[in-house]
């Protein structure tokens, strides 16, 4: 050992060089994985109307299931909404096991969504030629009017920050594909990743319901369906405004009171017509602006309800 000039000893020539230890590796920890799977559908039937929403999602150590449907029904003789109200919107979920949510997931990334259309006329173990093609007199195909068929949107997300990805894919006619597609190896990609979302999903435990205020789910459900950029399911955003109407509460006049400004016309007439029945008079200083609305069934709707709404002169 020789003495250096800055009075530290330095090893010998050829001895062995001093063991020092790496600085330990930090181990990176994260929140875990991160995806979501959202099937939206819808089923207009002759005198009846079925909105369904399912949510499956994994953040970290914490997977669930959710479902949200809506249900209106409707009189034979002068088409009247007859659903009571604590029947027209339903809740239900469970937890899943994180087993099951990755076994789904990986069978979900297996079939390569990314790679599949934007959209499709129909799913795609369906052949279009052996679908109905009468169209009724509302332009709508007969099979989608009579329940048969209708529209469907599933949305996948997953990663986080810069890594986030999203696939959306439009189906025109949806009809729900069969159980037994859960356990098939081959055949259209589209529907056996909707079957594996969907169809083995309460075989392998029940969806359990959730105690709600209808008028309170119902808001908040319309709220997050109109922020969605994608077909509006056709029938939607006017059967939730009647549905609301019919649930009444606070917070389904915030909703109804939004909608008076809705695109489309006939949403602006059903928000109307819902704010009368309810007798919402915290709404009349936005009623009165559809007075002087651009289509006339829309003015003619909200001067009869502001007729309503107004107190009488004493």
């Amino acid at each position: 050992m020789t003495q250096r000039k800055d009075g530290a000893r330095s090893p010998r020539r050829g001895a062995p060089a001093p063991c020092v230890r790496p600085a330990a590796r930090q181990r990176r920890t994260g929140p875990g994985t991160v995806w979501s799977i959202e099937l939206h559908t819808e089923r207009l039937g002759w005198l009846s109307y079925a909105y369904r929403r399912l949510r499956l999602e994994r953040s970290g150590d914490r997977a669930t299931a959710r479902e949200v449907t809506v249900r209106l029904a409707y009189d034979e003789d002068d088409l009247a909404l007859v659903t009571r109200p604590r029947d027209l919107v339903r809740v239900r979920g469970r937890a899943l096991d994180l087993d099951e949510a990755e076994a789904l997931w990986r069978t979900v990334r297996a079939l390569r969504p990314e790679t599949l259309r934007d959209r499709y006329p129909c799913l795609d173990h369906l052949d279009p030629r052996e679908l109905d093609p009468a169209v009724g007199i509302d332009g709508v195909p007969i099979a989608v009017s009579s329940g048969e068929e209708g529209p469907m949107c599933l949305t996948l997300r997953w990663g986080q920050d810069e890594r986030a990805r999203q696939r959306r894919v439009l189906v025109d006619r949806y009809r729900e594909p069969a159980a037994e597609w859960t356990g098939v190896d081959r055949g259209p990609r589209l529907t056996r990743l909707v079957a594996h979302v969907d169809a083995g999903l309460e075989a392998r435990a029940p969806l359990t319901a959730r105690r709600i205020d209808p008028a309170t789910a119902l808001a908040a459900e319309f709220e997050a369906l109109r922020g969605l950029a994608f077909l509006n399911l056709r029938q939607a955003e006017r059967r939730f405004v009647e549905a609301l109407g019919s649930a009444g509460g606070g917070r389904a006049v915030f909703s109804l009171t939004g909608a008076l400004f809705a695109d489309d016309a006939r949403v602006r007439v059903q928000a109307l017509e819902a704010l009368g029945a309810i007798g919402a008079r915290s709404a009349v200083a936005e009623v009165e602006l559809l007075a002087y609305d651009d289509e006339t069934p829309v003015r003619e709707a909200a001067r009869r309800v502001l007729d309503a709404l107004r107190p009488e002169p004493t």
